[in-house]
């Protein structure tokens, strides 16, 4: 009798290609059908319908489902699976695809659009496309359905027009156990990066300012990169030096960190970034500064004395002066960190100097403002903070006052509070120290702030209210006027126009790792004032080279105390007091700087040993600078192998201690 023509053996053939990625399970499993498909035969079918029920005979000689054998019908029923499975996928994709939300424009102002509606699962950075051909960036997702991105080709946006993600493929991984799992991959906007940028003038787009030419570049990474978690990062234990003595001593910054550059208007702010830039020479750190929301000549003098100083050879400069929209200096801004990154995620070292910080601050309050104004048509997900914004200027104030609290980082704060902290976070915590296990780089960020923090001080008395007193003799009235006044001229500083506020001030130094805070110029100098009580470092010590911190925490502490006995002395013709505030001019004095001029870090050591061994004491504030001036030359000659030591290790021992103690000893005697 012949076979029926479904029984016929089936000639060898190559198992049906997929247009998908199989997983390790998909490989490794699939049964005994798959297994010999693999290797190139047919399953082994019985000889005849009968015997064995259709079953197929095994070695062991047992036939049949229930014995051993194999189940032809289970096993044919997974071919035919696999054979529709090609199909089965096609399928997929196309219902993946046609998922793509639609969004709406509720606003546009400034290069900012406020949408609602995206699809959930985009991430930042994701590319948009409106409806009447301007290209965006998806920059934000609040934690509803809003979100708000950057038009980046300054074409024009209308309220109400259509907009979409774009999207670069499907994602298909197929398991024989468990099925297909299809997933949509968005296309993410990057920028150019590498070492073709160094010493070019740059847009966010890598174009060179003026020609608009796309500086050649092989890599590229994406604008809006998330901040590494901590299994990606490491404690910060490498010290940062900035060249700057007051700094390097008072608020050392270590590898990794954010350190906030803050002060009233004309602190001096961009020129001690420069310095900082040129205290990297000859260093293994790359720089990038970012000229963000500056004029256009404020942007020239910075190029100028980078060139001048020949700090364009490790420098890239990527600007959008003040007459760029305010998403394109935003946009700016994250592009310095890209590049930055780029340097990091390869093992080495980074520095970013964002001037200034201000177009973060203004993004999140023009968001806020247009979600106010535009409260009564927006969709009823958002009505919430309208109702709660209505009245306020930025909607801030009033959205923090909301009851609605929410933990965030161990605090309760308002919602929108929270979301406020994400965003700004979004962008400060992009500094880090890498784990060494995936390559030891660091990002240092510097960004300058326009203002300064709260210092808790406030006049208790007013000279007005001093005089009406009429129990007090008038030689302790006399005391208490003095007091005052003096507490009124001290060096609480106060905001300048233009400067941002206080409470936003306070929420930037809560995010980040520390700050430099400047004091308001000197007159009679072009050295910039460092408030040492105001300033700090949250990394701590672990920030000062070995040898700083041998010297560098009593100098800090020193000037710490006067400051305090200053401001709140009773009688400020103390002996004790004014011992105190000539000592701290001293210091202050031995600090000053000029621009452009950096101090190694055997000329600091140097100062800070003349001033432990009070080898300036005697010395007016006015004579300090020439005599550590000349104590560094006698050191130079008299002790060059200990300060050749200390700049190739950076430590110190007792014995170099003592010896270099010894030479300015005898110099300053010979004085």
């Amino acid at each position: 009798m012949e076979r029926p023509d479904a029984l016929h053996r089936v000639r060898p053939c190559a198992e049906p290609a997929l247009p998908a990625i199989r997983s390790s399970a998909a490989r490794q499993g699939g049964g005994r059908f798959a297994e010999e498909h693999r290797r190139g035969c047919a399953p082994r079918l019985g000889k005849r319908l009968g015997g064995c029920g259709g079953a197929s005979r095994v070695p062991g000689g047992k036939c049949g489902a229930g014995n051993g054998g194999t189940d032809w019908e289970e096993e044919m029923r997974a071919f035919r699976k696999r054979t529709l499975k090609p199909n089965q996928l096609a399928t997929l994709r196309q219902i993946e695809e046609s998922k793509v939300d639609v969004g709406e424009v509720l606003a546009c102002q400034d290069g900012v659009a406020i949408v609602e509606g995206l699809n959930n699962d985009a991430p930042n950075g994701t590319t948009l496309a409106f409806a009447d051909g301007a290209a965006g960036v998806l920059a934000w997702r609040r934690s509803d359905s809003i979100c708000f991105a950057l038009i980046l080709d300054r074409k024009p946006v209308t309220i109400g027009e259509e907009v979409k993600c774009n999207l670069k493929g499907i994602i298909q991984l197929v398991d024989e156990s468990s099925g297909a799992a299809t997933k949509r991959e968005y296309d993410i906007l990057s920028v150019p990066v590498g070492r073709g940028l160094i010493g070019n003038v740059v847009d966010f787009r890598g174009r060179a300012r003026g020609t608009g030419e796309v500086v050649p570049s092989s890599n590229r990474v994406p604008l809006l990169n998330d901040q590494l978690d901590m299994q990606s990062r490491e404690p910060i234990c490498e010290p940062f030096f900035t060249g700057n003595k007051a700094v390097d001593a008072l608020t050392p910054v270590g590898r990794g960190q954010c350190i906030l550059l803050m002060g009233t208007s004309g602190s001096g702010h961009s020129s001690l970034a420069v310095d900082i830039i040129l205290g990297q020479a000859g260093t293994d750190v790359a720089c990038v500064y970012a000229a963000v929301g500056r004029s256009e000549e404020e942007l020239q003098w910075a190029v100028g004395e980078l060139k001048d100083h020949g700090a364009m050879e490790y420098t890239t400069v990527v600007a959008a002066t003040d007459g760029a929209c305010l998403a394109e200096q935003y946009a700016t801004a994250c592009a310095a960190c890209s590049i930055a990154e780029q340097v990091r995620d390869a093992g080495g070292h980074a520095l970013v100097i964002l001037d200034t910080l201000e177009p973060m601050i203004e993004l999140w309050m023009l968001v806020h403002k247009t979600l106010t104004q535009v409260g009564e048509r927006a969709p009823s997900i958002i009505a919430d903070d309208y109702k709660r914004q209505k009245g306020s200027a930025f909607g801030d104030e009033a959205a923090d006052q909301s009851f609605d609290l929410v933990e965030y980082e161990g605090m309760l704060v308002s919602a929108t509070a929270a979301q406020r902290r994400r965003f700004y976070g979004s962008l400060l915590q992009r500094s880090a120290k890498v784990s060494k296990s995936l390559g030891g780089g660091t990002l240092t960020l510097v960004p300058i702030v326009r203002g300064v923090p709260a210092t808790g001080a406030a006049e208790s008395r007013s000279v007005e209210e001093v005089e009406a007193y009429g129990t007090l003799s008038s030689d302790l009235k006399a005391k208490l006027l003095t007091a005052v006044t003096a507490q009124s001229s001290s060096s609480v500083q106060c905001a300048a126009p233009g400067d941002l506020g206080t409470e936003v001030i306070e929420e930037l130094m809560s995010i980040a790792d520390g700050q430099i805070v400047l004091l308001p110029p000197d007159k009679d100098s072009q050295s910039l004032l460092l408030d040492a009580k105001q300033s700090l470092s949250r990394i701590g010590s672990r920030a000062y080279p070995p040898v700083m911190a041998m010297l560098a925490p009593q100098i800090r502490f020193e000037m710490i105390q006067a400051a305090d006995a200053q401001q709140y002395a009773v009688d400020p013709d103390d002996q004790l007091n004014r011992k105190m505030e000539r000592h701290v001019a001293q210091l202050r004095a031995g600090f000053q700087q000029n621009p452009r001029q950096v101090a190694s870090i055997e000329e600091q050591v140097v100062c800070l040993v003349a001033f432990e061994d009070g080898l300036l004491d005697e010395a007016e504030p006015s004579d300090v600078p020439s005599r550590l001036e000349e104590l560094y030359k006698i050191a130079r000659t008299s002790a060059h192998g200990v300060l050749e030591e200390i700049a190739s290790t950076q430590k110190m021992t007792q014995k170099m201690r003592y010896e270099l103690a010894s030479v300015l000893t005898r110099g300053y005697r010979r004085d």
